[in-house]
């Protein structure tokens, strides 16, 4: 489960402007590179990409309703997943894809249906301190 996605998506869907949405994820993408062995800043950069896109939609989708945080968590794990896959292979060469494709909708699975209580209590928690 990609817990610091979850809060990267729900930056994204919530921030006020598109700068706060780019800092946010753009911070916890570095969080989240301190914790692994890819090269600094890699999750920095697709965690920025992904607040740009997802801030381009928030108008266009219900951001509140379960199935599309659900949506939105397991794409993104889905994205990053494979980018970073990707850029892994490249330096330390590449795992089987089947591999690959199992683990990463794996996670993009678990990790959108964690992102439905979760955002769910992100955004009581924002109501209640802001």
């Amino acid at each position: 489960i990609e817990v610091v996605l979850i809060v990267a998506c729900f930056a994204a869907l919530f921030a006020r402007d598109l700068p706060q949405a780019l800092w946010a994820c753009w911070f916890l993408g570095l969080w989240k590179d301190l914790g692994t062995s890819m090269a600094m800043g890699v999750h920095a950069f697709l965690f920025a990409a992904l607040a740009a896109s997802l801030f381009a939609v928030k108008r266009l989708i219900f951001r509140e309703h379960p199935l599309m945080e659900l949506g939105v968590a397991g794409g993104a794990t889905l994205a990053v997943g494979w980018v970073t896959a990707a850029f892994s292979a490249l330096l330390h060469g590449a795992p089987p894809l089947l591999e690959i494709a199992a683990r990463s909708l794996l996670a993009a699975t678990f990790t959108g249906i964690a992102a439905i209580p979760a955002i769910w209590a992100l955004r009581r928690a924002r109501g209640i301190l802001c």
